[in-house]
């Protein structure tokens, strides 16, 4: 499982996880993690993608969005072209809300496979959390063999 852990802030050195790899760093007491299910893959296999936040601070944290986006994942080529977005073919209501992390672990989690028809090469998957108050993401690499 390849992972990326971004506290938006500070960046911790990377380290060795299954068949993937992880960063981490800060934002106040908010995590967010992303991971793929595998760090390399076949032509045309599908990617699948997980984005978490974790508050690990001891009081509830509420994330404030503009509509009902919550998350985006999108997928660059090695010379930085966008080959892929998840919102792309998604409709969002146009409605304020709010998620709250409870204390101590609380998370949000989204997934998504990305059915995108990925050539041979490298990539870079970056995971969006659309928060008003705290827009954080994180990015991770995999590659199309």
């Amino acid at each position: 499982m390849l992972s990326v852990v971004l506290f938006v802030g500070w960046l911790w050195p990377l380290s060795r996880l299954d068949s993937g790899v992880e960063m981490r760093s800060e934002r106040s007491d908010l995590i967010l993690l992303l991971t793929a299910n595998k760090a390399v893959y076949a032509e045309g296999e599908p990617v699948e993608l997980t984005l978490q936040v974790v508050n690990r601070g001891p009081r509830p944290v509420t994330l404030q969005f503009r509509d009902s986006q919550r998350y985006d994942f999108l997928i660059q080529n090695a010379q930085g072209q966008e080959v892929w977005r998840w919102s792309a073919d998604q409709m969002f209501a146009q409605m304020l809300g709010q998620e709250t992390l409870s204390p101590d672990g609380g998370k949000l989690t989204y997934r998504v496979v990305a059915r995108a028809t990925l050539r041979r090469g490298s990539y870079t998957v970056t995971g969006v959390v659309r928060a008003i108050d705290a827009q954080m993401s994180a990015r991770l690499e995999v590659t199309i063999q």
